[in-house]
C-alpha cells in the first residue's frame, strides 16, 4: 500500500535530512525525536539558543544522527533568511513548518508591527522556506512538507484575528501546492491538530483564561498523538490530517457552517477573563414593577442587589446583574411548562435555528432582516422574548437605533444572552419576566419587538396589551410566531414541544382579532420564512 511504497523509499535514501522550525518545545519538539527514531539527521529551528542545544545533544544521543541547532526568530525579515540560506546550503528531504505563536487581543487594539510580524511567522516563513526546499525534493523524485496548521484554519473566532486568518491561508496553500505536486514524488500535508499540550496557552496573554485547568481533560492531546497521526497520514499521502475524531466532528461543523454555534460551545469551556458579569451602563430608570407599573428603587448594585417597588413593596431580585420579575414558581400554565422547555433548548437554539432556515430554504441573516425591516427599528427598541440574542447583532446594524432592551421569561436563555452581550461588550439592558406583565414604565420604547412565543402564551391578549402600554405613541409592534405549519414542524422535531400540551394543543391563529380595534396600520403576513411564520404588524396611535 502507500505506507509501505513510502517506507521503501524513504530507507533508500542513505542521508536523509530534515528541518523542523519550532523545535523546541510540543509539536516541534516531538517531531523531531520521531524524525531521529527514523534515522533522519537534523537541523533544529527555534529562538531558544538553550533548548535547541540540549534536544540536539539528545537526539544525537539516542539515535545517533546529526542534529544542528540553528537559532532564528522567524517573525522577522532576518530570521527567515537564515533558516533560506540554510536550506541552499544542504539538501532537506523532510520540512517541518511547525513554528508558531499567538497574539491574541481584540485586532483593532493590537499595534500593527505586531500583527506583521505573526504573519511573518506564521504565513511568509512557511511560504519561504517551502519554496526554497521544493526544487531539490523534486530534482530527487522523494521528500515532505508538513505544515502545522489548526483546525482554526476552519474555525475563525474573536481575538484570533491574525492567527485564524493566517492558518486558513496556510491550508489554502496546501492544498494547492497538493495539486501542483501530484506525482511527483513530493508529499505535503495540512496537519490541523486541536487543544495541544504544549508551552503554547502558558504565554501571558492566556494566563487569565486558566486553559488548561479549565477546559476538560478530553479535548487535549498530547504532542506525540499528533505527530504519530500525522506520519500515518502522510504514509497514506493524505492531504489533510485532523488528529482525533472530536478535532474532526469540529471541523466537519465548521464545513457545514456551524462555526459560530461550534465556537460558542468551545468557549463555554473556557472561564470568562472577568469574574463576575458586570451588567452595561443602561438606563433603568423606566424599569417598573410588573404587578402595580409602581417606580422602583435600586437597593445594593445593579449587580446583586435588589428592586423594591415603590408603591406596593414587592421586592425583585437582581441576579448576575439581571432583574428577575417572574420567579418560576409564580407561573402557571403553559408559562411554566414553556418556561423549563426553553432552559434546555437554549443549549441548542443556535444549532437548530440555523438548521431550520437551511431546511426551509434561506439563510438566517434573510430571514432576521426580513423580520426586523418590517419592525423599522428605531430610537428604544423592546424585544419581548429576547431568546439568547439571535436578532441583537441585527438589531444593533440599523443606524436609528439607539438604545436596546431585551426580556424573556426563561432563564437559561437569557444567561446565553447575557454571554453573548458580554463577549461582545454590547450596552443591551436584559431583564427576566413575564410576557403578560411588562416590567417597564407606560411609553417608553419607539419599536417593540416579538419573535417566538406568543402561540402558546396563557394570556395572548394581556401580552398584546402590555406590548402597546410599553409602547410610545406613534411606535410600530411587530409580533411574529409560527403558523400551523411550522408548529407542525417543531413537534417533529423539538424534544419536548409536543408533550408540553398534553395533547391539548389547539390550531394556531395569528392573534389579529386581539388587536384594539384603536390600533392603525395593522397587518398580518402569513407568509414570512416561506410559510412557516407569521407576521402581525400595528401602530400605537399618536404622534410619532
Amino acid at each position: 500500500g502507500q505506507m509501505e511504497r513510502w517506507k521503501s523509499h524513504e530507507q533508500r535514501l542513505p542521508d536523509r535530512t530534515a528541518l523542523i522550525t519550532g523545535a523546541s518545545s510540543g509539536i516541534g519538539r516531538a517531531y523531531a525525536l520521531r524524525l531521529a527514531a527514523e534515522g533522519y539527521n537534523l537541523v533544529l529551528v527555534a529562538r531558544r539558543t538553550e533548548r535547541l542545544e540540549a534536544l540536539a545533544e539528545e537526539c544525537r544521543t539516542r539515535f545517533a544522527v546529526r542534529a544542528e541547532p540553528l537559532t532564528a526568530d522567524l517573525s522577522t525579515e532576518a530570521g527567515i533568511a537564515k533558516v533560506e540560506q540554510r536550506i541552499g546550503a544542504g539538501a532537506i528531504d523532510f520540512l517541518v513548518n511547525n513554528a508558531g505563536y499567538d497574539v491574541f487581543g481584540d485586532f483593532a487594539e493590537i499595534p500593527i508591527e505586531k500583527n506583521l510580524a505573526l504573519i511573518n511567522c506564521l504565513e511568509l516563513a512557511t511560504v519561504r522556506l517551502t519554496r526554497a526546499a521544493l526544487p531539490g525534493m523534486l530534482q530527487r523524485r522523494f521528500g515532505a512538507v508538513v505544515n502545522v496548521i489548526s483546525i482554526g484554519a476552519f474555525t475563525p473566532k474573536r481575538k484570533d484575528v491574525i492567527y485564524c486568518a493566517s492558518k486558513a491561508f496556510d491550508n489554502s496553500f496546501t492544498e494547492s501546492l497538493a495539486l501542483e505536486l501530484k506525482g511527483s514524488g513530493v508529499r505535503v500535508q495540512s496537519l490541523c491538530p486541536g487543544l495541544t499540550l504544549s508551552e503554547f496557552h502558558d504565554a501571558p496573554q492566556y494566563a487569565v483564561y486558566r486553559i488548561k485547568e479549565s477546559v476538560p481533560s478530553w479535548l487535549w492531546q498530547t504532542p506525540e498523538v499528533v505527530v504519530d497521526a500525522s506520519f500515518q497520514t502522510l504514509g497514506e499521502n493524505r492531504l489533510l490530517c485532523i488528529p482525533g475524531w472530536k478535532n474532526q466532528m469540529i471541523v466537519t461543523a465548521a464545513r457545514l457552517g456551524l462555526s459560530r454555534f461550534m465556537m460558542r460551545i468551545f468557549a463555554s469551556l473556557f472561564p470568562s477573563a472577568r469574574t463576575t458579569w458586570v451588567p452595561p451602563e443602561t438606563d433603568w430608570s423606566m424599569l417598573a414593577c410588573p404587578d402595580c407599573h409602581g417606580s422602583l428603587i435600586l437597593e445594593g448594585t445593579q449587580s446583586a442587589g435588589t428592586l423594591t417597588c415603590s408603591e406596593c413593596g414587592r421586592i425583585y431580585p437582581i441576579v448576575e446583574g439581571i432583574p428577575r420579575f417572574a420567579g418560576y414558581e409564580t407561573l402557571q400554565g403553559m408559562n411554566r411548562r414553556f418556561a423549563g422547555l426553553y432552559d434546555w433548548f437554549s443549549i441548542i437554539y443556535g444549532l437548530f435555528s440555523k438548521v431550520a432556515f437551511s431546511f426551509i430554504g434561506t439563510t438566517e441573516n434573510e430571514a432576521r432582516t426580513e423580520i426586523l425591516d418590517r419592525l423599522e427599528p428605531h430610537g428604544r427598541v423592546l424585544e419581548v422574548s429576547i431568546g439568547p440574542g439571535v436578532n441583537l447583532p441585527y438589531l444593533r446594524d440599523y443606524p436609528a437605533v439607539r438604545e436596546i432592551y431585551g426580556m424573556d421569561l426563561s432563564n437559561g436563555q437569557l444567561a446565553r444572552c447575557r454571554s453573548l452581550v458580554q463577549r461582545n461588550r454590547w450596552q443591551i439592558g436584559l431583564a427576566q419576566g413575564n410576557a403578560e406583565a411588562l416590567p417597564y414604565q407606560d411609553d417608553s420604547f419607539d419599536s417593540v419587538l416579538h419573535i417566538g412565543g406568543i402561540n402558546f402564551f396563557d394570556d395572548k391578549q394581556k401580552a398584546i396589551d402590555e406590548m402597546i402600554r410599553v409602547a410610545r405613541p406613534g411606535a410600530k409592534i411587530v409580533i411574529c410566531d409560527e403558523t400551523e405549519r411550522g408548529a407542525r414542524g417543531y413537534e417533529g422535531t423539538l424534544p419536548g414541544f409536543k408533550s408540553s400540551f398534553h395533547g391539548e394543543r389547539e390550531a394556531v391563529k395569528p392573534p389579529v382579532d386581539l388587536v384594539p380595534p384603536e390600533m392603525e396600520d395593522v397587518k398580518l403576513d402569513e407568509t414570512v420564512w416561506k410559510g412557516w411564520f407569521y407576521a402581525l404588524e400595528f401602530r400605537k396611535p399618536g404622534s410619532k
